[in-house]
């Protein structure tokens, strides 16, 4: 786990519980020193609705975006430099290498370019599914992807199997040399 990924896991899970808590016991201190004091006239001791609300409001809101940061970046780890990609047991040379990867098999994804003589004897992929990416990574866009391959401007080759146990490795390439990396998983788990 990086630093953001550990940072974004010790807030939601650490900080947060914690913040409610100090803001739990800050109101029922609070509530208390009303009560000790006595009430002004009309108005109850108790939590106002509009306090609640925006308490509520508020909590809903960290928890969000703290969810949703630890969802599209905190377990991601962008990679480049990458000059050799493995298919089907032999090493093809790449350039432009961008990509992802994570604690999950699931989550690596790259974007590069290549000959594509070099795929000459590769496996073709015969259910090859594109998987989903967090918006901020750019250069890979599973949905054009997933057309290309469909209208077959793209060979899906299986550039592994079993890497690691149960997942496939597929490389998606075009004619012009652009080529797409990712993992799904095997034929063990499709429907």
């Amino acid at each position: 786990m990086n630093l953001l990924g550990f940072l974004s896991w010790f807030g939601l899970w650490v900080l947060l519980p914690l913040a409610v808590i100090v803001i739990s016991v800050v109101t029922l201190i609070s509530l208390t020193e009303r009560r000790r004091a006595g009430r002004p006239e009309g108005r109850s001791a108790s939590l106002s609705g509009r306090t609640l609300a925006i308490g509520l409001f508020g909590f809903a809101l960290i928890f969000g975006v703290a969810l949703w940061w630890n969802q599209t970046h905190a377990w991601y780890e962008e990679v480049t430099g990458v000059d050799l990609v493995r298919a089907d047991g032999r090493e093809i040379p790449v350039s432009g290498y961008q990509g992802l990867d994570g604690n999950s098999p699931l989550k690596l994804r790259a974007c590069f370019t290549v000959d594509p003589a070099d795929f000459e004897g590769v496996p073709v992929a015969t259910d090859a599914t594109p998987l989903g990416t967090p918006d901020w990574f750019g250069c890979y866009d599973e949905a054009a992807l997933t057309d290309d391959l469909a209208a077959g401007r793209a060979t899906p080759y299986l550039a592994g199997n079993n890497e690691p146990q149960d997942f496939e490795r597929i490389i998606a390439v075009y004619p012009d040399g652009r080529a797409y990396l990712w993992r799904q998983l095997n034929e063990k788990y499709r429907d």
